[in-house]
């Protein structure tokens, strides 16, 4: 990726306490790279996209049929990942956009923290331990399609706005060599990579990088700033 001779590449996860940092380049959902982009911490890079070429991907909010609005407004609600756009953010906004949550309304909030999110939702909603849930609208219609519930069982109650779900972004300290080298080898690198590391990756939802253009520089371009920074200031 680097130069010839330019060393290892060395992997650095943070866990969900740890700020990014000491790094060249990050690896983030949209959601955790936003503030850090705005502050000026990192710039963006590029956005990852699906194996079929898409960047962007909406979420959804679901519930069982006949839910009322005052119990969405006053009941439990399950998220599928507290990090993610697709998971969180998306859903939430289109509950927040209805009235029926706010910034504060962050004690009815609950997340599975497991690999089986996604599962975690539609079962906790379906079992009726949450008024309603927010995912992926990929992953909703996957489960669907998979035979997790039936038809009719759930419904999908509010659509979200899309976002970009994966980023990657740059210190703005990294030398411009390194940053020019390892821009221009990584999108033929993910083209060309072995079957197993591309498995790995399309299980991830990336299937290649696109560089960002002049109307995709904020992936998070469809929620207002000062909604984002309200959810920031109060994020779960």
């Amino acid at each position: 990726v680097r130069e010839k001779g330019g060393g290892d590449i060395r992997w650095v996860y943070f866990g969900v306490s740890r700020i990014p940092s000491g790094c060249d380049f990050y690896m983030l959902t949209s959601l955790q790279a936003y503030p850090l982009m705005k502050s000026g911490r990192m710039k963006l890079s590029f956005l990852a996209c699906d194996g079929a070429g898409r960047c962007c991907a909406r979420g959804v909010v679901i519930t069982r049929p006949g839910t009322s609005m005052e119990e969405i407004s006053e009941g439990n609600l399950i998220f599928s990942d507290r990090d993610s756009p697709t998971g969180f953010l998306s859903p939430f906004f289109a509950l927040f956009r209805e009235g029926l949550v706010s910034a504060s309304s962050t004690g009815r909030f609950h997340f599975p923290d497991c690999r089986g999110c996604d599962e975690s939702v539609i079962f906790g909603v379906l079992a009726g331990n949450y008024a309603a849930g927010g995912l992926s609208l990929e992953s909703f219609q996957a489960l669907r399609s998979k035979g997790f519930f039936k038809e009719g069982d759930l419904v999908e109650r509010y659509m979200g706005m899309s976002a970009t779900e994966v980023v990657l972004t740059s210190d703005p300290g990294v030398e411009s060599w390194k940053h020019r080298g390892f821009t221009e080898r990584l999108p033929g690198i993910v083209s060309c990579a072995p079957p197993l590391l591309r498995r790995d990756m399309e299980s991830l939802g990336i299937g290649n990088f696109m560089r960002p253009g002049s109307r995709t520089q904020d992936p998070l371009e469809n929620f207002p700033d000062s909604f984002l920074v309200k959810m920031i200031d109060h994020r779960p």
